[in-house]
């Protein structure tokens, strides 16, 4: 989907002619498991984009996973493949916004697929990089690394060697690491709460 939205080979919408709505859990699982390269994870908030009663555009949000230095993380941000929704990150976020009065938000954007500019356009600020990470890729799927934290192999894979590092147990088991650019890390603040 990345990819033709970056040749232009993408059908455009616009986020004005999509009626805007919240998502409910089983329509939003799919939708990730279908649409998103790191697919489903935990959120509290789906406001999603109809087009003619389809589903076209999600933004998910819930409480930050990593740090608490905001109240909301938005987690998720997908188009279906093959569409791009022009506008629909601002609409989203704007009823987000309009109907739970946020103080701030904060993001990670994957620096492998694009800079951020859907960020800086909404008044979110750039916070800081951080590193490269890394996930792991099996029969052309990808995995997410956090399902292989090294307590969690023992039941997760076929062959499993306590002497051996979390690494070497995944290599045993034909998963392979590939290594990204890690992520920047933006944050969005309400000005009028502020003031």
């Amino acid at each position: 989907g990345m990819i033709l939205n970056k040749l232009g080979k993408s059908n455009r919408l616009f986020a004005r002619k999509c009626e805007i709505k919240e998502v409910d859990l089983k329509e939003l699982k799919v939708f990730l498991e279908e649409n998103h390269l790191q697919g489903y994870c935990n959120f509290k908030i789906g406001i999603g984009l109809y087009f003619e009663n389809k589903l076209v555009s999600i933004i998910t949000l819930g409480k930050p996973r990593f740090n608490k230095e905001s109240q909301w993380e938005l987690l998720r941000f997908c188009n279906k493949i093959g569409i791009q929704v022009v506008g629909g990150f601002s609409k989203m976020l704007k009823y987000f916004i309009q109907n739970y009065g946020p103080e701030s938000i904060l993001s990670y954007s994957d620096k492998d697929y694009g800079r951020g500019n859907v960020y800086i356009k909404n008044g979110f600020k750039f916070i800081r990089d951080s590193k490269f990470s890394y996930f792991y890729a099996k029969d052309y799927i990808r995995h997410n690394r956090l399902e292989f934290q090294k307590h969690k192999l023992k039941n997760k894979l076929k062959v499993y060697d306590t002497t051996k590092t979390e690494l070497e147990n995944m290599l045993n088991n034909k998963y392979f690491p590939i290594f990204t650019c890690g992520n920047s890390v933006y944050l969005w603040r309400n000005t009028k709460l502020l003031s």
